[in-house]
């Protein structure tokens, strides 16, 4: 095996098939951002003149002479082993300190352990690598610990995945009953999905950043997820769920009729004091679907008459890659929520990775309590619903190349 500097095209060429786990900020279309600001280096690992793996790093000024490195969740490998990733990783160290590394900061986007969609932790020697942790350590790295935290400063430590494979239906199955549930009711209703454009994304932040506010999420600086919408471009969906209250009530008016016909055929067929107790049972229901629906009839009304014809439900941010479709943001509006909005738009949305061939949903990250009395309870549950499995990541790791200078360094708060 080698390692040396790689070309641009070799790097590109590399993740046009590339179709193992990566994180946004190791994408090309990240590192053409990221060349336009920090300098950047890219590292292939080759066997047998292949390239079989790639690093993206970046570089910072440090205390003037040195640098400062990140690996953007990376490197990555075709197919992943720890012989390879340890024999990658030293070169990768090496050419840190060749080049006045000062510091370097790894977050490794590989699956530590896999856990079911409860939290417990799935013994499975295939997708289970618990023995990375060793790589690190006989290189002299420090891990920052086993952290069960989501917050904007920290990198991602647990997340939690749909599998998408085989049919629709197949996705269902593998849904908790109420989230199915939840989830046909809301296909029922006549939403429909809209993709922002780049001067409508001021809508997508207001929502999210409203339900950021009201479930006490960590926050990401709005300028943060505009840079990522502006940098993914091509890899992003921003999309609006919308309502129009007047198709609402033509829908709902057809059904108080056609309930209404029901039960006036139902009378007209059977005396109910000399019925049998299945045919007073059917009128019972229909009419308390007569009086649900009346009532859903004057709440759209009066939604109109409060906020107009077409209102706005939810809003999301998504990104794709060759491996899996990543929900990163989303928020929905409180007072329109029994619309159910947001599984709405994460079932359609799992169609369209589906049809974009892709295997994996990644709703993305969770603290890793998985107790009631977790901030993100709410959160870990919404996702729980879709049967989604956890991935639970190693971690972050760093190494300082010159302890004296960066001890110095602190001390003058110049790192």
């Amino acid at each position: 095996m080698l390692v040396k500097q790689i070309t641009e095209q070799e790097f590109y060429d590399y993740m046009k098939h590339y179709d193992g786990l990566c994180h946004f900020i190791h994408d090309e279309i990240y590192y053409d951002h990221v060349k336009t600001v920090l300098e950047t280096f890219l590292l292939g690992l080759f066997k047998d003149d292949k390239i079989v793996g790639v690093a993206f790093l970046s570089a910072y000024p440090m205390m003037r002479k040195y640098r400062g490195f990140s690996t953007h969740f990376g490197p990555l490998l075709t197919e992943f082993n720890n012989e390879d990733f340890e024999f990658f990783l030293k070169e990768i160290d090496a050419f840190i300190k060749a080049h006045n590394g000062l510091e370097v900061t790894i977050a490794p986007n590989q699956i530590y352990q896999v856990r079911d969609r409860d939290g417990n932790v799935i013994e499975d020697d295939k997708r289970n690598n618990r023995e990375i942790m060793g790589v690190f350590e006989r290189l002299g790295f420090k891990h920052h610990g086993f952290t069960r935290q989501l917050v904007f400063s920290e990198h991602l430590r647990f997340q939690s995945v749909v599998d998408i494979t085989g049919t629709m239906e197949d996705v269902f199955k593998r849904m908790e009953t109420k989230t199915r549930s939840d989830t046909r009711r809301a296909l029922k209703q006549p939403i429909k999905i809209r993709h922002l454009t780049p001067d409508e994304y001021n809508e997508f932040l207001h929502i999210y950043k409203d339900t950021e506010e009201r479930l006490g999420f960590d926050k990401v600086p709005s300028e943060r997820i505009l840079d990522q919408l502006r940098i993914l471009d091509k890899k992003i969906y921003v999309v609006l769920a919308e309502l129009n209250l007047e198709e609402l009530l033509e829908t709902l008016e057809k059904e108080k009729l056609q309930l209404e016909d029901q039960n006036k055929k139902l009378l007209e067929e059977h005396d109910l004091e000399k019925a049998s107790r299945k045919v007073r049972n059917v009128h019972k229901d229909t009419e308390i679907k007569i009086e649900q629906t009346k009532n859903q009839i004057k709440d759209a009304e009066e939604r109109i008459e409060k906020y107009g014809t077409v209102i706005p439900l939810s809003s999301a941010m998504y990104y794709f890659n060759n491996n899996e479709m990543v929900y990163l943001y989303s928020g929905s509006l409180r007072e329109h929520s029994k619309f159910l909005a947001t599984n709405f738009v994460t079932i359609k949305m799992i169609e369209d990775a589906q049809k974009k061939g892709l295997k994996r949903f990644n709703m993305y990250g969770i603290t890793g309590n998985f107790e009631s009395d977790a901030a993100d309870y709410g959160v870990f549950q919404f996702k729980r619903g879709f049967g989604a499995e956890i991935e639970e990541l190693p971690g972050t790791f760093s190494k300082v190349y010159h302890p004296v200078v960066y001890k110095l360094g602190k001390a003058l708060k110049r790192i």
